[in-house]
């Protein structure tokens, strides 16, 4: 495939400079491409992997003299390759390596992340290589011992005594290369990387630790990078040591207290090669020792018997300096990696002898030794016990390990105490009784802590008694009721609706426990978006994982958060689109209910009294504060939620007032109760009326006494205010779902019915829905369908039937049929329509024509259906419960599950790609998933779209799987660049992309959108919405797309027009001739109810599903698998040019049905 070359040229607009703006990529159309590549089994892609480095290593040192090309590109090369070979063994990547380490310590233009790459890499590779000489080895021993059975005449013998010598051989070869990176890296060792200007010019010099300040005092303006690089150098030499020779230094400066040499040789207890320093461990042993006061002071022997307590010198390590503190930790922390048996002693001492007041670093250090010893040592595990009933930082420490965006010592220790308690079914189950027992009986912080722990744990189990217990107790203190509401409500707790709405309805309680009580009975209303067989698995692998999901809803800088929702209005932004943003998350956070609330309301033995006591407050309450013109926000917003959820139709009133009149209800409220700025009070007015609005239909009285409230809605409705447009819909299809559950009242759903009719004819008015302005075609496309919907829930079906045979391409059939189809319709229910025969039979067609969306995709199964392809996808969330998608082990963890894991956008995704493609297997992955930073690896490698990426990299080149396919739905936007470390981590993820293609994955990503669903914005960014997934950037604005990576636009093939969101309007949308335009107009399920989906986002899993299926009829001729330029080949054969150049539409029918097998080879 030729070069996509291009270039940015500046834009002067200023209303477009922002410091740094992205300008128009003048990239070169698909075009008719004849060369081809091989397809690409484990050792092809291996060596197409390298070859990318390799041209990569030569372009930033060609002979020996610097080149003046820009090399941006290149070095990130050079990160992504360090990044996936760092467990993997390839000769040629420690080459690469050598150049980059001898130059790395004194050249500055050697980037300091590919030095700290290559780097912390090679500590991983040695790890991996450590574990290679293991098995070597036990294959040398076991081939020794089989020879000495066999005779010199044995047939078999030559070719054992063969293999043992190549056996020696590998491992010597192993360990000669071992040897010359220590040599390398030891350079480095306890010193730090300073970039400085010198006479004009810019310098590199490595400077020692202890002469770093004085360099810097000396050195104006010069520069040190990550703090936690000589950690990360200590590592490394820790695992390529070889041999205790290799350690007499360290371990010299190690008795002489060098901090530097204590770390190697705590990171040394993994490196498996090594027989740990037999002296080292009985210095720190005597020495801590000594310190705790466990040995007699004089006793300076190799004795390390500890004294009767009567006999103990009452020193403390917190006599000692701060530094040494640190020192004598480490060597606790030392002892129990290296399992003395007086570490776990020596680290409670530490804690008995601990005075009052703020943990510090080293209390954290001997906390983490502590956890490591009672891993696998009940006795020890019983201490953490005590120590966690006397040291509350414990369990912070434990809260806090599932903060994944920061590293430090509590975290660690924290991690370690999450490890041990993981670690084996009797650790997990002591844990949990220690964790009841402190919430029992403990006081303060700490049973606050327990508690907080009890409810935020995978398994669950047994704890529901004690949570409940405590919401009902009315000597608990506030923070211990809000820390039980946490769990009550990520167990969906329905028995404790009542108590909770107890605590909302008694005014002498704090308004804060009030708010938080009926936010939790909310949660609990709301249906779980994590399947149970996955909290199951996540359980089962981390029974005392912590979800902290709802922590930030409940707590707030370590105290009970008062507010139900935390917005600022900023003056910068248009109030309706901050509205619209918060109505959003609100409606994400609760109204997808599960029924709770409205089974209760309607419950005929007890429903009049849930009202009653319950239910009537609420309305009572709310209509007070109404009258009085002091609606509570923070009260009020969440109490109309639970009498809407409930389709209380009392509510009704006091609803329609602040609907109709919501000045009036709020001009004694305080105008900054919600949001603040210069618009606040009209912006608080504009949201009370918005979300009354799009409340009322739950509770309209389903009777004609309703009658005026719906006429409100849908007068709202027709009218010209988008905002208010389009949430008096919402709350019409609401109230239209509550009757689709009646048989009664059809006299006044008819009169509704007709109302909606009228609307659909007036929408249906000509118009150009293709304007310039992109958000006016998304809002006009998205009325359309929910009118169809509205209709159709209001028994509608055949008044929309016999629009649809009207015209059977229009887009308006298309929205019609999305109706019928997200509310569950099937060909099965024809005849409830009352068609004739011959309509009937007309509609059937024009139904199956839009359902299997035939006018975008041949009819299914006929020519292939993706079987034996693997389709990877990355999204927003991980896809935890659809037949044919899997989730690689390595993903199931147990952090912030509810925010963090399921994702509708994901479900939808790999919706598309199993529809059109359904015989694929797809793997799914995420760019959000949470992940534990690990220090010893830079921290821009450690996102999770990285490691999935990385992940799959790695089984294309070792064998372990084979991805065909790559989709994402997601992408980097253009004014991301403006920030130097969120531009160095998307130019390294794009660097892993195009080493990904090299390893034989065909790639696609979305184009991105001009606009969303937030009326009032025009833009998401005032710097230009471009998706730059797939470009590669050199340092200036210079950039080129990856050759082979598709860019994938929305199109609309009833039109035969791209989408005009679809990078048509934005004024840095790239001149987009390489950009691939395929149906982008999906029905799907989202948490807030059904909807029609246009989006680049579902056009790329389509095209993606499309390559699957054209694989699978490459294989089926025999022919070997496609490569990316073949596939651009097929795309260019069966695309029309889209006028403007933009892009081409692809035909999937020519797609799947051409042939472009000139020059192909028969799959070996």
């Amino acid at each position: 495939m030729p070069n996509v070359g291009s270039v940015f040229s500046k834009l002067t607009s200023s209303k477009l400079a922002r410091g740094f703006v992205l300008a128009t990529y003048l990239a070169s159309p698909l075009s008719n491409v004849k060369e081809t590549e091989a397809a690409l089994p484990p050792k092809e892609a291996t060596k197409s992997v390298i070859r990318l480095a390799d041209s990569s290593a030569q372009k930033v040192r060609v002979n020996g003299v610097e080149t003046k090309q820009d090399k941006s590109i290149d070095w990130h090369n050079l990160i992504s390759t360090f990044f996936i070979f760092d467990e993997l063994d390839n000769k040629e990547i420690d080459n690469i390596k050598t150049d980059i380490l001898l130059r790395g310590a004194a050249d500055p233009s050697v980037p300091f992340n590919v030095l700290q790459t290559a780097i912390c890499t090679t500590a991983k590779w040695a790890k991996s290589t450590n574990q290679n000489l293991d098995d070597l080895n036990l294959k040398h021993e076991t081939l020794l011992a089989e020879l000495d059975t066999l005779t010199e005449q044995e047939p078999t013998r030559a070719g054992k005594e063969t293999e043992r010598d190549n056996i020696v051989t590998s491992i010597g070869e192993l360990l000669i290369r071992k040897q010359k990176m220590l040599d390398l890296i030891s350079s480095y060792y306890g010193k730090v990387v300073v970039d400085f200007e010198a006479n004009g010019k810019q310098e590199r010099k490595s400077v020692a630790l202890n002469e770093l300040d004085e360099f810097l005092k000396s050195h104006e303006g010069a520069k040190t990078y990550d703090p936690l690089f000589p950690m990360q150098v200590n590592n490394v030499v820790a695992q390529l040591s070889n041999n205790n020779d290799q350690l007499e230094g360290i371990v010299s400066s190690f008795k002489s207290g060098s901090h530097d040499a204590q770390e190697v040789l705590i990171f040394l207890s993994g490196n498996s090669q090594v027989e740990f320093p037999k002296d080292v461990r009985e210095y720190a042993s005597n020495a801590t020792l000594r310190n705790n006061g466990l040995v007699a002071s004089n006793n300076s022997g190799g004795s390390s018997e500890i004294i009767d307590s009567s006999e103990r010198n009452e020193i403390s390590p917190y006599d000692l300096d701060f530094k040494s503190k640190i020192f004598y930790a480490n060597n606790i922390l030392l002892l129990a990696l290296n399992n003395d048996p007086h570490a776990a002693e020596i680290s409670q001492e530490w804690f008995k002898r601990r005075p009052p007041g703020k943990a510090d670093e080293a209390d954290f250090i001997a906390l983490r030794a502590l956890a490591i010893c009672a891993r696998n040592n009940k006795d020890a595990f019983n201490e953490l016990g005590f120590v966690a009933r006397t040291f509350p930082d414990v369990f912070d420490a434990y809260l806090f390990a599932n903060n994944i965006l920061q590293y430090n010592l509590k975290r660690a220790a924290g991690q370690e105490i999450l490890d041990t308690f993981n670690a084996n079914p009797a650790n997990a189950k002591n844990a949990k009784n220690l964790l009841l027992d402190l919430a029992r009986s403990s006081t303060g912080t700490s049973r606050t802590s327990a508690i907080v722990a009890l409810s935020t744990m995978s398994d669950m189990t047994g704890n529901i008694d004690l949570l409940r217990g405590i919401i009902s107790d009315s000597k608990s203190s506030e923070e211990n009721k809000v820390a039980a509401m946490m769990g009550l409500a990520r167990l969906r707790d329905k028995d404790s609706i009542e108590p909770l709405l107890k605590i909302a309805i008694t005014e002498s309680n704090d308004p804060g426990l009030r708010i938080k009580a009926l936010e939790t009975v909310l949660i609990i209303d709301t249906k779980d978006p994590i399947p149970a067989s996955y909290r199951e698995k996540v359980a089962k692998k981390y029974p005392l994982g912590l979800d902290l999901t709802f922590f930030d809803y409940y707590f707030k800088d370590g105290k009970v958060r008062k507010e139900f929702v935390d917005v600022a209005l900023r003056d910068s932004r248009l109030e309706e689109s901050v509205v619209t943003t918060l109505m959003k998350d609100l409606r994400y956070r609760f109204t997808y209910s599960n029924g709770y609330l409205a089974a209760m309301a309607k419950d005929k033995e007890h429903g009049q009294r849930f009202c009653s006591e319950f239910l009537d407050p609420l309305v009572l309450a709310l209509n007070h504060s109404v009258s009085q013109g002091n609606f509570d926000f923070r009260l009020g917003i969440p109490a109309i939620s639970a009498l809407t959820n409930a389709n209380y139709e009392k509510a009704s009133p006091v609803i329609l007032r602040c609907a109709v009149n919501p000045e009036s209800c709020i001009k004694n409220t305080p105008k900054d109760q919600i949001f603040t700025g210069a618009q606040r009070h009209s912006a608080n007015q504009t949201f009370l009326r918005a979300f009354a609005v799009e409340s009322l239909g739950k509770v309209i009285p389903l009777d004609a006494s309703g009658s005026d409230a719906a006429e409100k809605l849908f007068v709202l409705a027709g009218g010209g205010d988008p905002l208010f447009k389009d949430l008096a819909l919402r709350g019409l299809l609401s109230l239209a779902s509550r009757y689709q559950d009646q048989n009664a009242f059809n006299d006044i759903k008819n009169t509704y019915l007709n109302h909606a009719l009228e609307l659909l004819n007036k929408h249906r008015e000509p118009r150009s829905i293709y304007t310039t302005r992109s958000m006016e075609w998304y809002a006009e496309n998205k009325r359309e369908f929910d009118l169809c919907n509205l209709i159709f829930k209001l028994g509608g079906g055949n008044n929309l039937a016999r629009i649809a045979l009207e015209d059977r391409n229009s887009p308006l059939t298309r929205s019609i049929i999305n109706a019928f189809v997200v509310n569950n319709f099937t060909p099965e229910r024809f005849n409830e329509l009352k068609l004739n025969e011959p309509d009937a039979e007309s509609f059937k067609t024009t139904y199956a024509f839009h359902s299997n969306k035939e006018y975008s995709l041949p009819k299914l199964n006929q020519i292939a259906n993706g079987k034996g392809v693997t389709v990877a996808m990355i999204d927003g969330g991980i896809v935890m419960d659809m037949p044919g998608v899997t989730v690689p082990e390595h993903l199931i963890t147990s952090f912030k599950l509810e925010s963090k894991v399921p994702s509708l956008h994901s479900d939808v995704v790999a919706g598309i790609i199993k529809f059109a493609a359904g015989d694929c297997e797809v793997i799914s992955g995420s760019w959000d998933h949470p992940t534990v930073l690990d220090p010893r690896m830079p921290e821009y490698l450690q996102g999770p779209e990285f490691q999935f990426l990385k992940w799959l990299i790695e089984g294309n080149l070792t064998g372990k799987h084979k991805v065909d396919v790559l989709a994402q739905s997601w992408g980097h936007k253009s004014y991301r660049f403006t920030e130097p470390d969120e531009r160095e981590k998307i130019e390294t993820y794009y660097a892993l992309l195009e080493a990904a293609i090299s390893a034989g994955i065909i790639s696609f990503s979305s184009a991105g959108n001009d606009t969303g669903g937030y009326y009032g914005l025009t833009s998401f960014s005032p710097t230009g919405n471009l998706n730059v997934m797939g470009f590669r950037f050199n340092n200036g604005d210079n950039f080129s797309q990856i050759p082979g990576h598709f860019t994938v636009g929305a199109y609309d093939p009833l039109l035969g027009l791209p989408l005009p969101f679809s990078g048509t309007t934005d004024p840095l949308r790239p001149q987009q001739g390489n950009i691939v335009y395929v149906d982008g107009i999906f029905p799907a399920r989202f948490y807030d109810g059904p909807r029609q989906m246009p989006a680049t986002s579902f056009a790329t899993p389509l095209a993606a599903a499309l390559a699957a299926r054209r694989i699978e009829i490459d294989r089926k001729k025999g022919l070997s698998d496609p490569s990316s330029a073949e596939i651009n080949q097929a795309i260019f054969d069966s695309s029309d040019e889209i006028p403007g150049k933009i892009g081409r539409a692809l035909d999937s029918r020519k797609f799947l049905s051409g042939d472009t097998s000139e020059n192909r080879q028969l799959a070996p």
